[in-house]
């Protein structure tokens, strides 16, 4: 049976730099970076990260800062929690303190990076957007549709030319690929399209917290 914690949030503290960066080290999760990067993070930008603790151990942490080209959009650069801690709630308790914060509450969106199948990542972020009533968009994936699509567009008008100049194209192998191409793309962006305008028209409200990307090893 698993002893129950007593976790306790708060702040970064300058103070805090070096011991977040032995954690990530020792965790073996996350892409580790230099102790003064931490360091630099904890005394450039602590009021906008948080720590949980349980009885003076450090058990997860979030680093972060508002976007300068956007402040009203807040960047969670890594989130860690202790191998221990998993599964417990660390994650969630950690993410509601992080945008709880005086530096973070008046941000209009939520940004960060997911690495490409990091499903507990993904499902850490989902339940804390199902929590806050907000939406969850994985603005990369819209990109690559889009890019399906024009990718469509592109090869149709090319063969269209190739047909106005009297080529024949009926045969062509690029005709369907093309038109498959821009059917798909087209009918999945329209469907992530739908899909938000039914979350806002349900919850006009609600907070646009979002995930930016996944990127492999982030």
């Amino acid at each position: 049976m698993e002893n129950p914690l007593t976790l306790r949030t708060r702040p970064l503290r300058p103070d805090d730099g070096p011991a977040i960066a032995a954690f990530v080290r020792r965790c073996g999760v996350l892409d580790p970076n230099s102790t003064y990067a931490y360091v630099l993070l904890a005394d450039r930008f602590g009021d906008h990260g948080v720590v949980a603790e349980d009885e003076g151990r450090l058990l997860g942490f979030v680093t972060g800062f508002r976007d300068p080209r956007d402040p009203r959009t807040l960047f969670l650069w890594q989130i860690g929690v202790a191998a221990e801690a998993r599964g417990r709630g660390v994650g969630g308790a950690l993410l509601d303190a992080f945008v709880a914060l005086e530096a973070n509450r008046s941000a209009e969106a939520l940004e960060t990076t997911i690495a490409e199948g990091n499903a507990p990542s993904e499902a850490l972020f989902r339940a804390f957007a199902r929590r806050l009533g907000a939406t969850f968009t994985p603005v990369g994936a819209y990109v690559v549709l889009s890019l399906l699509a024009f990718f469509g567009c592109i090869v149709l008008g090319v063969l269209f030319v190739q047909r106005i100049a009297g080529q024949g194209i009926a045969d062509r192998p690029l005709l369907l690929l093309g038109s498959l191409f821009l059917v798909v793309g087209i009918q999945a962006i329209a469907l992530g399209l739908v899909g938000e305008i039914i979350v806002h028209l349900h919850a006009p409200d609600r907070r646009p917290y979002r995930v930016a990307d996944r990127v492999p090893g982030t």
